[in-house]
């Protein structure tokens, strides 16, 4: 199905103090229709300022906003929303928006930094990030319009510091995209603990919305957990053999990540520790 984005609700990611400048379009559409400017200040009288319908309405000014959305990627197709699971879980994970609309994303592994930049280069093309490094973090930031693009599609799912949540507008999304969001989450949040016999899968999160809908989509998978809290964090274990395989058979972590040779190699251990007993036996 596709998705496209409007000037009125992207006129609307910049707070009720914009309301006014999703009328842009139509009194350049008023004007081209041979309506005088009198008319039409009657017709947004109290909604857009008098010196400000007038530069419209003349053409001496074109708001910022309205060139932001001129600009912005607006038509998605079905193919390219189903892609966008993983986009939003990074962002979501160590990533986020910022109130501005920046879209970031820091980490110190090369393997997620490529993702995140191969994602973004796939469904929005004409954006270029600025990259900056830290000592061993890769720092990746781009321009506000897709943040406000994929708060028009997803709803504010992050906005700033410590705002992460899941919207409605995710929850309602097929069970398949929410996967792809827990992959990547568990990629960004989640680790694989090799023990001396055996180990665990172990997601570690801070936001409750974000915990709580990693629990539901491992409900909805089958997939049993124990979940604690300390110290104001949230943490997901996954314990038993039969529900790590499941993990790795349904969500697990991304194809060539360090993390999922991991899992694999607990898996494989408790396999060996059978065939050990079996043998002793």
């Amino acid at each position: 199905m596709q998705e496209r984005i409007y000037f009125a609700d992207f006129a609307k990611t910049y707070g009720r103090n914009y309301r006014s400048i999703m009328h842009y379009p139509d009194v350049i559409r008023l004007k081209k229709r041979g309506i005088s400017i009198i008319s039409v200040e009657k017709m947004f009288k109290g909604i857009i300022p008098k010196s400000t319908l007038y530069f419209w309405y003349n053409e001496k000014r074109i708001p910022v906003q309205f060139s932001s959305f001129a600009n912005s990627k607006k038509s998605f197709s079905g193919k390219e929303i189903g892609k966008m699971g993983e986009l939003i879980g990074s962002i979501l994970g160590d990533g986020g928006i910022i109130s501005k609309g920046h879209v970031h994303y820091c980490n110190t592994e090369e393997f997620l930094i490529n993702r995140f930049k191969a994602n973004m280069l796939e469904l929005f093309p004409e954006e270029v990030p600025c990259e900056s490094k830290d000592k061993n973090a890769m720092h990746l930031i781009y321009s506000p319009r897709i943040g406000r693009v994929l708060w028009c599609l997803f709803g504010r799912f992050s906005c700033g510091k410590d705002t992460k949540i899941i919207t409605d507008k995710i929850n309602s999304m097929p069970l398949d995209w929410k996967i792809e969001v827990v992959r990547a989450l568990y990629d960004d949040e989640g680790s694989a603990v090799k023990l001396k016999k055996g180990g665990y899968v172990s997601f570690k999160q801070k936001s409750q919305s974000i915990t709580q809908f990693v629990q539901t989509v491992l409900d909805e998978c089958k997939i049993r957990f124990i979940t604690t809290e300390y110290k104001g964090m949230y943490m997901v274990r996954i314990c038993s053999y039969a529900d790590m395989k499941r993990f790795g058979e349904i969500i697990n972590f991304s194809e060539g990540y360090r993390k999922k040779a991991k899992l694999s190699v607990i898996l494989e251990s408790y396999t060996f520790h059978r065939l050990c007993n079996n043998t002793e036996k």
